[in-house]
């Protein structure tokens, strides 16, 4: 669920209008750090609506549990090596919001838990955590035919829920202010889970583009110019900044 569905954003700006139409300026709310920790950490799941935070925060691990244990098995009945799924969902968290690749997910789990998981595996749990849509990559930027600029065609890494990264890490709201570098990457993976919502809601696309050349990384859209042809389209480049400002 997005910051709107649980009731922490107030919707008073229209994606869709500042793609078309441009929305009058307003302020929004203050949102401290500890509130964007707290929504981090507890997540966009329905479940927990009705719960206290310290209750809501331990869904998500409820979660990451119930897919390894059965989860992957009724996928296809292939039982595997769920301590190796395990570590490359923790993996996956610490690369949270970043282009890394299969190879470096397998470095970074031999750094970090001294377990070497072969490449073709790597490959296999990856598809498995996609199609039981624990794994959310965002697409890369299409170019044109013959781009002027080199630019990064990976895909970015994404949960499906920046509070499953802080379950597998074991993070609460005070290890996220504790080290803002991997917040500030939850924060990116929150903000783009939510956008991305509300920009297919009109029949809109995030992407995220990075420019060799000029070492630029930001998030690009693109969306239908005119609502009755789908197939004209436009786009812009945003980027993401925590800080109260005029809207």
């Amino acid at each position: 669920m997005t910051l709107f569905e649980t009731g922490d954003s107030d919707g008073c700006v229209s994606l869709a209008e500042l793609f078309h139409d441009g929305p009058e300026p307003r302020m929004t709310e203050a949102v401290t750090l500890q509130d964007l920790a707290s929504f981090i950490v507890r997540g966009g799941w329905p479940g927990s609506l009705q719960l206290s935070l310290p209750q809501a925060k331990l869904l998500p691990g409820r979660v990451i549990d119930a897919i390894l244990e059965e989860g992957a098995v009724r996928l296809d009945g292939v039982r595997r090596d769920k301590t190796k799924m395990r570590l490359l969902l923790r993996a996956l968290a610490r690369c949270e919001s970043t282009t890394t690749s299969g190879r470096a997910l397998r470095r970074d789990i031999l750094a970090a838990d001294g377990t070497d998981i072969s490449n073709p595996t790597i490959l296999v749990y990856l598809d498995v955590f996609r199609r039981l849509f624990v794994l959310d990559d965002q697409p890369p930027f299409p170019p044109d035919v013959r781009p002027s600029v080199r630019m990064n065609q990976t895909a970015k890494r994404h949960l499906a829920d920046p509070s499953l990264a802080c379950a597998l890490l074991d993070m609460n709201e005070k290890g996220l202010i504790g080290n803002l570098a991997l917040m500030q990457r939850l924060f990116e993976a929150l903000c783009e889970h939510d956008l991305r919502v509300y920009a297919e809601s009109f029949g809109g696309q995030l992407f995220h583009y990075e420019d060799y050349r000029r070492k630029k990384s930001m998030r690009s859209w693109k969306f239908p110019t005119d609502p009755g042809e789908p197939s004209t389209s436009d786009w812009a480049p945003t980027r993401l900044k925590r800080q109260p400002q005029p809207c």
